[in-house]
């Protein structure tokens, strides 16, 4: 039973975590320079475009036949009135757009 209470109060061995000592890290001379030279010619060099194959055309099958995805901007009350407008009389938005496209281009032709 001795050995028992004596395995009993022995503290258990926790890790201990150092402190870290208090101060700046050292940056080698070298590693800075090379970071600085980079900065430097990235600063200097001119924008370039992406030269690689375009992106693949995407088109669906739908009622009306095949059709591409076309992204367009509009201000945001144009967009509002375009979609209530196709709330009332009950169309698709890209149907809708499809005839004010079609209309416009034959205005211009």
């Amino acid at each position: 039973m001795a050995a028992q209470k004596e395995a009993a109060v022995m503290p258990s061995k926790k890790p201990v975590a150092k402190p870290r000592k208090p101060g700046v890290r050292r940056v080698l001379p070298v590693s800075a320079a090379a970071f600085e030279r980079a900065a430097e010619a990235r600063a200097n060099k001119p924008a370039t475009r992406k030269t690689g194959a375009p992106a693949k055309r995407r088109t669906y099958e739908t009622s009306d036949g095949e059709v591409e995805r076309v992204e367009v901007h509009l201000p945001v009350a144009l967009s509002t009135e375009l979609r209530v407008y196709c709330a009332r009389e009950r169309v698709k938005v890209t149907a809708a757009v499809i005839d004010a496209v079609r209309a416009l281009l034959k205005g211009a032709a």
